[in-house]
């Protein structure tokens, strides 16, 4: 929450509480007498319990249930509290004389009945207290719990953010070393084709360095920077290789995490290539009403039946946090063919 949105909420709760108490401290004037004397000395003796709950409601409010209560010092809360409750006690029993002879007269009817006991006035106040102290704890204990959770959320989410973080660190260099592998390669094979390699991934690092810092980008930028690699990785491709890629956005604007296929398609060249047997590398991607599906099929050689790296555990790592219950992600291994399908929502 930023500075701004904890300005407007404290001003907010100062609102509320001066509507609340205004309202309680108005409502008596709705129903006075037309003396004026008389209707003073009811506001007064009225007004002067609404001011004891008010005292007792801030003391609790601002200082006894923070340094006592969250602290677990109860015997120590219910006794500062009792203390309190006793002297306004005491000083309603001094008061309640001094207005009584000039209230209203009687009801008409309940001329010489007994007075109901003074104990039933003690226990009749006394509940009235603690309502107003039970108020207190239940909106101060909501409030810190609201608090509590908002830090644990902004914590959550910067937790959330360095884990992303590293793990773009980790694909990074896993990207780039995968790709100087290959062009290392076609130096041996051939130069001009190292050099077209060199100026494409001079291409893909542009799109990576200035392009990807967003945790979303638009998904047209993403299919281009795939189409990208896999040209640059076609280049040292044989002829017993098969490369197929099908690419269908209905909304090139539609935002996706950076970088978040690439792992497919590196694994797939990396583990479906063979020197000389026949191999099948396939991309096909779509994606309608932000709804997006990737499968990628790579032959599945016998030399390449090793562990694929941080890559596709990576990925995985990555779909979980930025796409939690959005979406689906699947591997599944054949004697001749490796798949990889992941649908998700954007």
């Amino acid at each position: 929450m930023d500075n701004g949105a904890i300005v407007r909420r404290k001003y907010f709760q100062v609102l509320l509480h001066v509507l609340i108490w205004l309202t309680w401290f108005v409502a008596p004037l709705l129903f006075l007498p037309s003396d004026f004397q008389r209707s003073t000395l009811m506001v007064v003796r009225m007004w002067i319990p609404m001011v004891m709950f008010a005292v007792l409601f801030y003391v609790n409010y601002f200082v006894l249930i923070d340094k006592l209560l969250f602290y677990k010092r109860f015997w120590a809360y219910f006794g500062v509290n009792l203390l309190i409750i006793v002297v306004f006690m005491f000083f309603s029993e001094l008061t309640k004389d001094l207005f009584r002879d000039n209230m209203l007269p009687p009801v008409k009817g309940m001329e010489g009945r007994p007075k109901p006991p003074q104990f039933v006035f003690y226990i009749t106040h006394s509940f009235s207290f603690l309502f107003v102290i039970s108020i207190s704890i239940a909106i101060r204990t909501t409030g810190r719990w609201l608090k509590t959770e908002n830090e644990r959320k902004v914590l959550e989410n910067e937790n959330l953010r360095s884990e992303l973080s590293n793990l773009r660190m980790q694909l990074n260099p896993h990207f780039f070393f995968n790709t100087l592998n290959n062009i290392y390669s076609l130096i041996q094979i051939s130069p001009v084709k190292a050099q077209d390699a060199v100026h494409g991934l001079g291409k893909l690092m542009r799109y990576h360095l200035y392009d990807t810092d967003a945790e979303r980008v638009p998904i047209g930028g993403e299919i281009d920077f795939l189409k990208s690699y896999i040209s640059l990785m076609a280049l040292r491709l044989g002829a017993n290789v098969t490369l197929t890629t099908k690419f269908d956005i209905a909304n090139p604007q539609q935002p996706i995490a950076p970088l978040l296929l690439i792992p497919i398609v590196e694994n797939a060249f990396k583990h479906g290539v063979h020197p000389t047997d026949s191999c099948t590398i396939s991309f096909t991607l779509s994606e309608s009403n932000g709804l997006l599906r990737f499968c990628a099929e790579n032959s599945n050689h016998p030399q390449s039946d090793q562990k694929s790296g941080i890559g596709i555990e990576n990925l995985r790592k990555r779909l979980d946090l930025i796409y939690p219950q959005r979406h689906q992600f699947s591997t599944q291994v054949n004697s001749s063919m490796f798949y990889v399908d992941v649908e998700i929502d954007l």
